[in-house]
């Protein structure tokens, strides 16, 4: 998984590079699925594919750990992570820029992208009238109870003879629709009594300004809701611009519109998922999304109603408003209007910006570690780091939040098929106790994410469906909070450096392979993190760990009885490993050190492996593989002869070594310089490996790429990485002892790996002379505004008490095309399987 900028924050990126939730490779032009660039078109050719990248697009190098070490980066922090220091996390960061012109490129071509991943949901049920009001707006949910009786008895609500609403619209514009829905709702209004006696109730309208221009924010901003549902508050603000006021963030539910009753019901509820999916991708809080379709003309009104929600979408059937339909379509128009934000899908325990609707904190209830005291924690947003765009799928957020102590964490908030028995709270409990049990488990602290507190079923979707039948897989959304958090594995800073910790990562397989009996299941680009360790002692830094480590691995496979035997082993072995201690000190914490320079000192880092979502128990048979495509291990992509397969250590290793393959082909150098495209480079045959969705064709490119590694690979090296090439080639041969690849078994042992990643540490140890790549440094444009030119900005942050306002950053270009999360696969059997098979992943 590589990273992708998300719409509302450029600095925001979220994991890709590969396809795992495509069912065909159509939805890739043929340039792309050939992974070649399209350059554009002459006036005399037919319309070309809309230009797409030619490399996958990795994370970029952003310097994370500084907030171990808050006082020395100031100006990184307030300036890249403004909320850190920030004591009302809810007065928001400033919004970004306006795109420029030539994003209105990338907008199409990600419109283009994800419709075809939201047009059909994952699964679609068929619900009732009874369910509306039994399940999903229900006298409880609501203000006060829906009274049928009065409904009735209002002549302006309600036509006794015809047993229809009076007053239809005139026509079928959104304008007329939306005056129309209005009258209603504010006669609802009258009749229950709540118009000015119900205190803290909600106060929403509809609004059809959006279906002249979509409102601002979410990936497709060619969407345009023919009706919204905002707070009438919002539309009576006059110092908010249009845009505040019809950002996707406001939009609570949204009414379809069509007077074509000839147009089948999926273009309605295609329409519906991808607003829907707008909604979903800048709104965190959401459970579900509610809809409305409208249908027909004014003589004969039809109606849907639609929830969707991860697991997929739910809709009563196209019903008249008339009779009984009539009244639970009032209902639900009460509903919209005047109910609580949770009744239309909000999660009350994800708190937001009453301003901006921006998630400010987080709770979560459960037992933290060693307790046995059920507790709610309340975690302050600090930074989204990963937003998934696809609707239906897991959803997963990524989060760095702190709590009430200012102590900084990961929240990882996802939503899980119930089925998958897989729970990464149990993991990283079980790997942290290995950690803390294990004798030598000490040499690994710096490597694993420690477990803070998690949640395992925040929320079920079956919760909004209640009694219907044929309901899709259950999806419960979970959350999980870890400390530690990490630096991309792009933002190295020297090739002694990379080595390093790659080298921790194989020493942590070996550990938890062989203590914690697991293997990870999912080792992509973006699960592996730099670690940089201000806090330690002279016995305890990751350098000398990971000498100990080497040197204990390369002793007697069982531990000493005793802590201090096995340092002394470990002590005197390490004095023939000392090319392993990577010269590395803490930077002193002076203040006349603080500046937008950074440092170009050495820090003390370890290797650190995260996401324990696919993890499984070693000697354990499966019917689906997993992991992210263009990492995954040969033997996990073929079929198999049956539905059983078996994740060993050396599929662990082989995603590594993709890894190392991918940073070493796509970077030009330390701390985050990424290969820019040139002519030629759309012939690297790497580049296949991000863009094939057939799981055999990709194990048989991975197979003859890595075999002609001479031809295909060393020569498309950059200048920085030749000298790494024979290590490289080294790892090929020591994962299969013969060719084809595709045909032989994965031979790869950490000892192997251990030995090469040794010798090219000693290598770099010796002989790299380039000083360390600067961390944590800020361009001028980048820098705090007291120290910067002043900038305009919006009424409403010239109104903000905030301290610190920081520069917009800059919006790169990026595009869709890239995204893939990591999944499991079901197994093929071998006699059914065609060489056009599909990935079939979860997520």
């Amino acid at each position: 998984m590589a990273y992708l900028p998300h719409v509302d924050d450029p600095s925001v990126f979220c994991d890709s590079t590969a396809f795992s939730d495509l069912n065909s490779s159509a939805l890739l032009s043929p340039s792309m699925s050939e992974g070649k660039a399209v350059v554009g078109k002459s006036s005399a050719a037919p319309k070309a594919p809309t230009p797409g990248p030619i490399f996958p697009v990795l994370p970029p190098a952003h310097n994370f750990s500084v907030l171990g070490n808050p006082k020395r980066f100031q100006s990184y922090i307030r300036t890249e992570i403004p909320l850190a220091f920030d004591g009302n996390a809810g007065s928001g960061p400033m919004p970004p820029p306006p795109p420029p012109l030539t994003e209105k490129l990338q907008c199409n071509v990600n419109s283009v992208f994800l419709n075809p991943l939201i047009q059909k949901p994952a699964e679609s049920l068929s619900g009732t009238m009874q369910w509306i009001e039994r399940d999903v707006f229900p006298d409880s949910k609501l203000p006060v109870q829906f009274s049928s009786t009065k409904v009735q008895s209002n002549p302006k609500l309600w036509n006794a003879h015809s047993t229809v609403i009076p007053r239809p619209p005139k026509d079928m514009s959104e304008e007329n629709l939306r005056t129309w829905l209005n009258n209603i709702a504010n006669n609802l209004a009258v009749t229950h009594g709540i118009a000015n006696t119900v205190s803290g109730r909600a106060d929403r309208s509809f609004d059809s300004r959006t279906a002249t221009k979509g409102p601002s924010g979410g990936y497709s901003k060619l969407r345009k809701p023919d009706i919204s549902v905002i707070n009438r508050a919002d539309t009576l603000d006059s110092t908010k611009s249009k845009e505040e006021q019809l950002h996707w963030r406001k939009i609570y539910a949204f009414v379809e519109v069509t007077s074509n009753n000839s147009s089948p019901l999926s273009n309605v509820l295609s329409q519906i998922s991808q607003k829907a999916a707008c909604v979903f991708d800048v709104q965190p809080q959401r459970e579900f999304v509610c809809a409305v379709g409208i249908i027909g003309n004014p003589s004969k009104l039809e109606f849907i109603f639609v929830i969707v929600d991860r697991a997929g979408m739910t809709h009563t059937p196209c019903t008249e408003i008339k009779s009984y339909a009539a009244l639970t379509f009032l209902r639900i128009i009460f509903a919209l209007c005047y109910a609580k934000p949770d009744t239309l899908g909000w999660d009350m325990s994800m708190k937001v910006n009453p301003e901006t609707n921006e998630v400010t904190s987080i709770d979560i209830t459960s037992y933290e570690y060693n307790s046995t005291t059920l507790t709610t924690c309340t975690f302050d947003v600090v930074k989204l780091l990963h937003s998934s765009p696809i609707l239906y799928s897991r959803g997963t957020r990524v989060w760095i939040v702190k709590d009430k102590q200012g102590i900084f964490y990961v929240l990882k908030d996802s939503w899980i098929l119930e089925a998958s028995g897989v729970s990464e709270i149990q993991f990283v409990r079980h790997v942290e106790e290995t950690i803390n049990n294990e004798l030598d488990g000490y040499l690994f602290k710096y490597t694993c994410p420690s477990y803070r507190i998690g949640q395992e079923c925040v929320c079920s979707t079956d919760t909004i469906r209640g009694l219907l039948a044929g309901k899709p897989p259950t999806r419960h959304q979970r959350r999980i909070v870890t400390a530690t958090i990490g630096d991309p594995i792009t933002s190295f800073r020297s090739k002694k450096e990379f080595v390093a910790m790659y080298l921790d990562i194989v020493n942590a397989l070996d550990f938890l392979n062989t203590k914690a009996m697991v293997i990870h299941g999912d080792l992509s680009i973006n699960n592996i993190l730099i670690n940089r360790v201000w806090n330690h002692g002279p016995d305890d830094s990751p350098s000398r760990l990971r000498s100990l480590a080497f040197a204990d691995a390369n002793t007697s496979p069982n531990v000493s009885s005793s802590n201090d035997q096995n340092n002394s082993t470990s002590q005197s072995a390490m004095m023939s490993n000392e090319a392993l201690v990577v010269q590395n000190s803490a930077p002193p914490a002076v203040d006349d050190m603080i500046g937008h320079e950074g440092t170009l000192e050495p820090i003390e880092a370890a290797g650190m492996l995260i996401d324990c979502d696919f993890m499984q128990y070693l000697h354990q048979d499966t019917h689906q593989t997993s992991g992210t495509l263009p990492f995954m291990a040969i033997e996990a992509l073929k079929p198999t002869d049956n539905h059983q397969f078996r994740h060993h250590a050396g599929h662990d290793l082989e995603s590594l070594l993709n890894t190392m393959l991918t940073i070493c082909l796509y970077t030009i150098g330390p701390g985050g310089k990424l290969r820019v495209a040139a002519a030629g480079d759309d012939e690297i045959k790497l580049n296949e490996w991000f863009t094939t969705s057939r799981r055999m064709v990709l194990a048989a490119t991975k197979s003859i790429t890595l075999e002609a590694f001479n031809t295909l690979i060393t020569p498309h090296l950059p200048k920085y990485w030749e000298d790494f090439a024979p290590f490289l080639r080294e790892l090929i041969n020591a994962t299969w002892d013969k060719k084809p690849f595709l045909e032989s078994p994965n031979i790869a042992k950490h000892q192997a790996y251990r030995d090469i990643l040794k010798r090219a540490l000693a290598k770099y140890t010796l002989e790299e002379k380039e000083p360390l790549a600067p961390y944590a440094t800020l361009p001028k444009g980048k820098r705090p505004i007291e120290d910067s030119q002043p900038l305009r900005f919006s009424k409403r942050l010239r109104q903000s008490t905030a301290e610190v306002v920081v520069q917009p950053r800059r919006r790169d270009a990026h595009f869709l095309e890239s995204y893939i999360e990591s999944g499991v696969v079901p197994m093929i059997v071998h006699e059914a399987c065609e060489v056009d098979e599909q990935a079939q992943l979860d997520d």
